[in-house]
């Protein structure tokens, strides 16, 4: 049975009842003869006058929390076509919103400081740097402060990995050493070495692997020192980024050996 337009609404031409309230210029189901509104959201009864259920989403109180209150002020009635959120509550929404946004960029002086990480095997550092040295110092490992994209020319070393720690100041170090080196220094020393090079402290934020992939740098956030997780990777990536470098990161879980 084919449905037709009334003063009320979109109703069956045969089988109309007179004093059934509708809602104007919007369809009704033939089958059901229940009106979804808010694009199916909720369904109301012309025979019983009243919606299927309450809205427990509904911005306008008693409107939506009473299925028979239909002209009480219910989004279908009012302002909202979408049957969920006036559009009054849009505007307050986004007002505080807006709000919320000034007066917390009013309060961020400066660089935003990212959560310094926490050394696990902080007992064992002075060992870690006595090794770390020794194996400096017989150029079995090479360390890199990579302050331009130039230097991150030792990814492109064969037969390589590398390890990486960034500063909260912004100082980023890499360890290069042979694929084949089961014991590489620690993120820590590594950390230690940066620090007694620059003669000044500074707190690790990022440390993790780092090789370049497919024409980008990749770095991850690997460490049996730091522990670091994969949050942390973004800030190494927002420095290299900030050096011109084409970044990425990736998660790594549990603690496997990287590539």
């Amino acid at each position: 049975m084919l449905n037709s337009y009334s003063p009320y609404g979109y109703c069956s031409s045969a089988n109309a009842l007179v004093g059934a309230l509708g809602f104007n210029a919007e369809y009704l189901d033939v089958l059901s003869g229940l009106y979804f509104l808010g694009g199916g959201y909720r369904a109301f009864s012309t025979v019983l006058m009243r919606f299927n259920r309450s809205d427990d989403l509904s911005p306008f109180y008693v409107g939506g929390l009473n299925s028979y209150c239909y002209c009480l002020g219910d989004p279908a009635n009012r302002q909202d076509p979408s049957g969920k959120t006036s559009f009054s509550t849009l505007a307050l929404t986004a007002l505080a919103l807006r709000r919320f946004k000034n007066a917390l960029l009013a309060k961020i002086k400066g660089p935003v400081e990212w959560l310094p990480l926490r050394n696990s095997k902080k007992d064992t550092i002075i060992p870690e740097i006595r090794y770390a040295r020794e194996k400096i110092s017989s150029g079995k490992e090479i360390i890199t402060h990579v302050r331009s994209h130039e230097d991150l020319s030792v990814l492109d070393v064969s037969a390589k990995r590398h390890k990486f720690i960034l500063r909260q100041d912004k100082n980023f170090f890499v360890s290069t050493f042979s694929e084949f080196d089961e014991a590489p220094l620690s993120h820590a020393s590594l950390a230690e070495i940066g620090r007694r090079q620059l003669q000044m402290p500074s707190e690790t934020i990022a440390a993790g692997y780092i090789y370049r992939e497919n024409g980008r740098v990749v770095v991850d956030n690997h460490s049996g020192h730091y522990l670091p997780s994969y949050k942390s990777s973004q800030a190494a990536v927002n420095y290299l980024r900030s050096i011109g470098v084409l970044a990425m990161s990736v998660r790594m879980e549990g603690q496997m050996v990287r590539r």
